[in-house]
């Protein structure tokens, strides 16, 4: 009944397929493997080829694509494309593209996106040029330098029917499964084929974990957002973070504004779901994170997520306080560590005051101590570089730099902050009593109409206590006429 199914589905698609190719998984009930052609892949219609949440994009750069072409056009019998596995729906189904454009499938891409991608659309493009000698049908050489598929195409027909047009790849068909059960599979088919990062893996998770990480790095112009802000489930707005800010290059790579991360992989995921994972747990190894994202209280909502954004929207704001971050772009565990940095100040009372002077003088430091040679001749290596993912790790860390900053809290825009935020009463009638009840804008001040102020303001490091309180007009603080440096 299924294999019928299928058979129809393909049919819709413009695939000429029969029952008895289909073939079953013996252990797997919706697991089904076809053999098509390039061509028919090629032409086939209905298929979904935009990246899936869970998956890194697609990303192939010119190597890989001239491997793909070497692979279609060689001579040798067990050179083959890898499988591609799609997920096929029982009918069709309202997708969104990647412009975000209403339209229907009947299947999409779990894995294979860039194989697929690039062996039916982009070895055709102009820009695409192949490289070196392939062999023909009778064994002579043949020059391909800059030919594209379209131009050998014409040039070679008989060549081209034989090894792309009836070239034949292995399909997986998962047919009406889950999403869950589609995550599951995502997770162990790329565990099984590719030498990835843990959080490729965990990246199919669909929590709200998983979706405000994903968020901070991928959030861009989609229907689902207003003004960059994206409402997920529950009362959580994440606001794409400004230092995952890139541009397309030519060969459409991402060139990140001021992070030096691999465009390849979800590193820019890895470095998020890191913080997070020290914001709440002060560890970020592999194994925290598997425990955040499967957590049963993030599932539908994050119980700190107020104070995760100020925090994480904070540092985003010292990252990007410059336009020029050193000499380099600033590398994972550099990003990482100045997040740990960061929080370890906002949690003892620290305020930058300046983002910019902070961010310059941090990196003037790291600079200084990766260039600086140890007494046996080699070169340091500063703890902003360092992978430590324990907690020991992370203190010692925290401490390198801490003690670097504290010894000249003004070079780094730092000052201390009073535990108390307001006034004693007692203090600002005091204050009251001693400018003679006149408030500092000059005009009369009754005890009714006050207000307790700092003489040096607050978030530039001024103490809440008799010697800074200012008696003071509730309009006239909220200017902050008076002196802002400390």
């Amino acid at each position: 009944m299924i294999k019928k199914q299928i058979t129809e589905n393909f049919d819709t698609m413009g695939i000429k397929i029969k029952p008895k190719d289909i073939v079953a998984n013996p252990t797997k009930d919706k697991i089904f493997t076809v053999f098509m052609t390039l061509g028919q892949l090629r032409d086939a219609k209905l298929i979904d080829w935009s990246p899936l949440k869970y998956q890194r994009g697609y990303l192939a750069n010119q190597k890989f694509k001239q491997g793909i072409a070497t692979t279609i056009l060689s001579d040798k019998s067990y050179a083959e494309i890898p499988p591609l596995h799609f997920r096929m729906y029982p009918k069709k189904k309202d997708q969104m593209n990647s412009k975000y454009q209403s339209k229907k499938i009947l299947v999409e891409c779990m894995d294979g996106l860039q194989r697929g991608q690039t062996s039916i659309t982009e070895l055709f493009h102009a820009k695409f040029k192949m490289k070196g000698i392939i062999r023909g049908l009778k064994g002579e050489q043949i020059n391909v330098d800059g030919m594209n598929l379209d131009k050998f195409s014409k040039k070679y027909p008989e060549i081209f029917k034989r090894r792309y047009e009836e070239l034949q790849i292995t399909i997986k068909i998962y047919f009406d499964i889950t999403d869950e059960q589609a995550q599951e599979l995502f997770s162990k088919i790329l565990n099984n084929t590719n030498v990835i990062n843990t959080q490729i893996i965990r990246a199919a998770n669909s929590s709200v974990l998983a979706d405000i990480i994903r968020a901070h790095v991928r959030l861009g112009d989609s229907p689902l957002h207003h003004n960059g802000v994206l409402k997920l489930i529950g009362s959580c707005e994440v606001k794409r973070l400004k230092m995952f800010t890139y541009a397309l290059k030519p060969d459409d790579t991402r060139e990140y504004s001021y992070v030096n991360f691999d465009n390849g992989a979800l590193v820019q995921e890895e470095a998020v779901a890191s913080m997070l994972g020290f914001f709440t747990q002060q560890q970020y190894s592999s194994g925290v994170l598997d425990k955040l994202y499967s957590h049963k209280d993030y599932k539908d909502e994050f119980p700190a997520f107020k104070e995760w954004k100020k925090i994480i929207e904070g540092y985003d704001k010292i990252v990007t306080s410059s336009k020029r971050l050193g000499k380099e772009k600033l590398t994972k565990w550099q990003l990482i560590n100045i997040f740990n940095l960061y929080v370890a100040l906002t949690e003892n009372q620290c305020k930058i005051t300046s983002a910019t002077q902070f961010m310059k003088e941090i990196l003037t430091v790291w600079y200084e101590e990766t260039t600086r040679k140890s007494t046996d001749g080699s070169k340091g290596q500063f703890a902003l570089d360092q992978n430590k993912t324990g907690k020991d790790g992370i203190m010692k860390t925290l401490k390198t730099l801490e003690d670097v900053i504290m010894k000249d809290k003004k070079r780094f825009s730092i000052v201390i902050q009073d535990k108390k935020r307001n006034h004693k009463q007692t203090d600002v009638e005091q204050a009251l009593r001693n400018q003679d009840y006149k408030c500092p804008c000059g005009n009369n001040l009754h005890i009714d109409d006050i207000v307790g102020g700092h003489g040096i303001m607050y978030k530039y490091g001024g103490e809440t206590n008799l010697a800074n309180a200012v008696a003071i007009h509730n309009e006239c603080n909220k200017d902050d006429h008076f002196k802002d440096t400390a």
